[in-house]
């Protein structure tokens, strides 16, 4: 889940302890992403693909 401020590199941190899997969620949650370093503004679920 991306919290509110979070981008994609973050949670990317987070989850996977690395800011370059940005690119794994991007292509697994493309539906739901408009621009890849634009902050969510609202809690938003994710798929979390394994590394």
């Amino acid at each position: 889940m991306a919290e509110p401020g979070e981008n994609l590199a973050d949670v990317a941190e987070r989850i996977y302890g690395d800011r370059s899997a940005e690119a794994d969620l991007i292509r697994a949650n493309r539906d739901q992403i408009l621009e890849s370093g634009k902050a969510f503004s609202r809690r938003t679920i994710l798929r979390t693909p394994a590394r």
